[in-house]
């Protein structure tokens, strides 16, 4: 008789598991396949630059904002993936995610491009987007989204502005043991005209000093272009005196560079302001001529052109 009641007990059971609620099954079945409930992402590109052709000759910012067709409660990230290219992150360009916060709809994702005067090739950007990239994140938005790709081509910046730079800063020890900037030695740019009669642009206060000159800022014709060393005052002076490895470089930006070494013009015993005389501390060797947005730079101990742009 036990063993009976055991046996209908344990039948009894088996009908409660196996018949409640066949409804709340079939719900749950159903959800799985169905993804309205959750979040569709669409892009679009905010800024007006033209991604086929960006230029590097000041920094730019291209935006594009991610909106949801629903807000959930809690925050989604998206995130480039890059899917190569040429161009250099951190050098080239930077990228910055997105994220949708809680309850919100919309977010930003960018891309940075960078100034940048070098000499080289157009270079390529090529991105598309993830949710994510937690996997987790991943599964808070509708699996059937679509996610735009970007192909960027950065155009080599070409200036029309000729640069006249000096850099000298290296480190050096002092007579006090201790490493100093020979940053703190001034040295100085200027430019003149062709007959001394005035001077047209300087750079006095920087390491390394520069001079830019705007296409058009100057009339054609000729102008000294004097480098000097001015002072050693601010400077501690070095355990052991030596010669100043400066180096000087003529430049159109995305055109043409130069640069030529002056180690051995000066030393760093002194300049003009510690009795070197005007012949020592100033370098009168350098004549740039103007023609429209043309440079040329000459030797004028030798004649040779040794730069244009």
């Amino acid at each position: 008789m036990k063993k009976l009641k055991y046996i209908l007990s344990f039948a009894a059971l088996a009908v409660l598991i196996f018949s409640c609620d066949p409804e709340t099954a079939k719900q749950d079945a159903d959800a799985i396949n169905d993804t309205d409930r959750y979040p569709t992402p669409t892009f679009t590109l905010l800024s007006s630059v033209d991604i086929s052709s960006v230029n590097e000759g000041s920094v730019q910012e291209i935006v594009w904002q991610v909106t949801l067709d629903k807000p959930i409660n809690r925050a989604i990230d998206f995130s480039w993936v890059d899917l190569g290219g040429t161009a250099t992150l951190h050098d080239d360009y930077d990228l910055e995610n997105a994220t949708v916060p809680a309850f919100g709809t919309t977010g930003e994702l960018k891309v940075i491009i960078y100034n940048d005067d070098l000499i080289e090739d157009n270079e390529t950007i090529n991105l598309t987007i993830q949710s994510g990239p937690s996997l987790a994140n991943t599964y808070l938005v509708n699996p059937s989204a679509t996610y735009p790709t970007a192909n960027i081509i950065i155009d080599n910046f070409e200036s029309t502005d000729f640069i006249f730079s000096m850099d000298w800063g290296v480190t050096y020890d002092g007579n006090d043991g201790s490493p100093h900037s020979l940053c703190d030695m001034d040295l100085d740019l200027e430019i003149y005209l062709a007959d001394f009669s005035a001077i047209v642009a300087t750079s006095y206060s920087s390491c390394p000093e520069s001079i830019t000159i705007p296409a058009g800022a100057l009339p054609d014709g000729d102008y000294w272009l004097i480098p000097s060393f001015w002072s050693t005052a601010s400077a501690v002076p070095p355990a052991t005196d030596f010669d100043i490895p400066a180096t000087v470089t003529f430049g159109v930006g995305g055109v043409a560079f130069e640069s030529f070494d002056l180690t051995g013009q000066w030393n760093t015993s002194g300049g003009l302001q510690q009795g070197l005389s005007s012949a020592q501390a100033y370098l009168i060797k350098y004549v740039l001529t103007i023609a429209g947005s043309s440079y040329t730079v000459t030797d004028s101990d030798t004649g040779a052109v040794i730069f244009q742009g």
